[in-house]
């Protein structure tokens, strides 16, 4: 069985994830499965990162008023 090759949209989302690591060391920046595994992480670090900073600051508001 010949091998045919993945359309645009598949080698546009590709690039889209290789886009978002690209300021990542290694193999987490050259192999496609582990770009989107670490880039999934990223996002979702990223997105504790920012409800933890909300509950700080919500803490610090309420005490004031």
């Amino acid at each position: 069985m010949t091998r045919v090759p993945r359309g645009y949209i598949a080698r546009r989302r590709r690039t889209k994830m290789r886009s978002f690591a690209s300021n990542f060391r290694g193999a987490h920046l050259r192999l496609n499965r582990m770009i989107t595994q670490q880039v999934k992480r990223a996002f979702v670090s990223s997105l504790i990162e920012i409800e933890v900073g909300k509950r700080g600051i919500f803490v610090v508001c309420g005490s004031l008023g």
